[in-house]
């Protein structure tokens, strides 16, 4: 941190690009668009969109898609299935 005061000229500016998968584009994309049709439809027990929930839920679902390798994921789902069964 720098601190800014009326001396101060110029800050430094980073800027990180971290470019994502067309995949995982398209999977936040739809995700994003059936979280909003979800949130915006009436739910059956009348606690509104999502049961009434924040949002938050949502987000950490989603940044934990984005975030965990593909090959995990599936491993993951791959055994949940097999433990289904």
């Amino acid at each position: 941190m720098n601190p800014i005061n009326t001396t101060t000229t110029t800050l430094p500016l980073r800027i990180s690009f971290k470019p994502t998968s067309h995949f995982k584009f398209q999977l936040f994309a739809s995700m994003q668009d059936s979280f909003e049709k979800q949130s915006s439809s009436p739910s059956p027990g009348g606690l509104g969109g999502a049961a009434g929930g924040s949002g938050s839920e949502l987000d950490a679902f989603k940044s934990m898609l984005l975030e965990t390798s593909p090959l995990l994921l599936i491993t993951t789902a791959v055994v949940s299935v097999l433990h289904l069964l």
